[in-house]
């Protein structure tokens, strides 16, 4: 996300926009997948993540960096009947 008093800190290149869940964001370069989970309060272990149409397990989430106008898509399970 881009700090408040940085709004237009990605134009020098430290920070990229990705789409998360069908919304624009701005993450910092070099973010792994892992941390973007972890930002938004996502428990790496209970949900089912893909990059671009393609599923990332979870012991490949922490070596995946993510780049510029990647989509990320997290699927939670879902409870009841």
């Amino acid at each position: 996300m881009v700090p408040r008093s940085m709004p237009h800190a990605h134009f020098f290149g430290l920070f990229m926009r990705i789409e998360f869940n069908g919304k624009g964001v701005a993450i910092e370069i070099g973010r792994s997948l892992e941390n973007l989970l972890e930002d938004f309060k996502y428990s790496s272990e209970h949900v089912a993540v893909a990059v671009n149409g393609t599923f990332i397990s979870k012991d490949k989430r922490r070596r995946y960096v993510l780049c510029e106008n990647d989509c990320v898509e997290v699927l939670s399970p879902m409870q009841g009947g």
